[in-house]
């Protein structure tokens, strides 16, 4: 045992003792054998330091507290950030895009109508609403009009269109063509005057009008939509030049001997006369007096398959 140890040994037999005879505390007897202070004085500082003990844990609390608050504000506009960002995703649109081909398949979107991706053509067409029913039904164009004579039907087939552009009108089926339509309203519409059709009763491969020959029939070809036409730039091909008309839905391959409006799909060129579409594997004339010379037609076939 060690010399403090045996100093601490005999102390503390001292306080035992002092606390025996006068029955202070073990606290008070100790105090008396290292010759401190009374013991009140020692609990009126050890009651001052509890006091600012206490006093100082509670400032701290309340600065946490502070920090805390702040922390949160802070936090609030990160959440605000990540929401706006996620409603601000790129859109595309036919009409604000000359480069329409390198636009991606899903962002692209025509008359705020988005469109879809022809699997086997690569070709772009809008998407059709549910259908109605199981009735024939064909959807008006906004050029359909343009087609029309002004005196035909009840009020004027020109009339009838203007008034019902982006409807859905019934056929009656008792009585197939390829390119036309009778409505059970009383109308003659063509397949120039009308974007989409639902439920179409004819099948390919079979013969309708009045002499029951097969005949091209656009619409089953296009799945029931009429292709979009893309914004190609004006090309000239020797005395031929190409235009683009998106607000018509056509090609244009013209010069000074004639003129030949078309729409381009999976690879084909539909021909339009007026009613109907002629389908055709190169660009061909609607009159067959007038050809186009075959370099021309090689050389715009290869200028829209670098598109399409």
């Amino acid at each position: 045992m060690t010399a403090a140890q045996k100093t601490a040994k005999e102390k503390f037999k001292k306080a035992i003792a002092i606390r025996s005879k006068t029955g202070v505390s073990l606290k008070e007897a100790f105090a008396q054998v290292y010759g401190k202070k009374k013991v009140g004085a020692v609990k009126k500082k050890a009651a001052k330091k509890k006091v600012g003990a206490v006093k100082k844990k509670a400032a701290k609390k309340k600065v946490v507290k502070k920090a805390a608050k702040k922390v949160v504000k802070k936090a609030a506009p990160k959440k605000a950030v990540k929401k706006v960002i996620q409603k601000s995703k790129p859109r595309y649109s036919a009409t604000k895009h000359t480069n329409f081909a390198t636009i991606p398949q899903h962002r692209r979107r025509v008359n705020g109508l988005k469109t879809h991706k022809d699997t086997k053509s690569h070709n772009v067409n809008i998407r059709v609403v549910s259908g109605i029913g199981s009735k024939m039904m064909a959807r008006i164009s906004t050029v359909g009009y343009v087609y029309a004579s002004s005196n035909y039907g009840k009020s004027g087939l020109r009339e009838f269109l203007k008034e019902n552009v982006g409807k859905f009108i019934e056929i009656d089926t008792s009585h197939l063509f390829n390119n036309q339509y009778n409505t059970t309203n009383g109308y003659r519409i063509y397949d120039t005057m009308i974007d989409a059709i639902k439920n179409d009763a004819r099948i390919k491969g079979k013969g309708y009008g009045p002499n029951k020959e097969v005949e091209d029939i656009a619409f089953l070809d296009w799945g029931g939509i009429k292709p979009i036409i893309l914004p190609i730039e004006t090309k000239k091909f020797g005395t031929y030049t190409f235009e683009t008309y998106p607000s018509l839905n056509y090609y244009r391959l013209n010069n000074a001997r004639q003129t030949i409006n078309f729409i381009y799909y999976n690879g084909k060129y539909y021909i339009s006369n007026g009613i109907g579409y002629k389908v055709r594997s190169k660009i061909s004339s609607t009159y067959s007096g007038d050809k186009v010379p075959e370099k021309v037609k090689n050389d715009l076939d290869k200028y829209l398959k670098s598109f399409y």
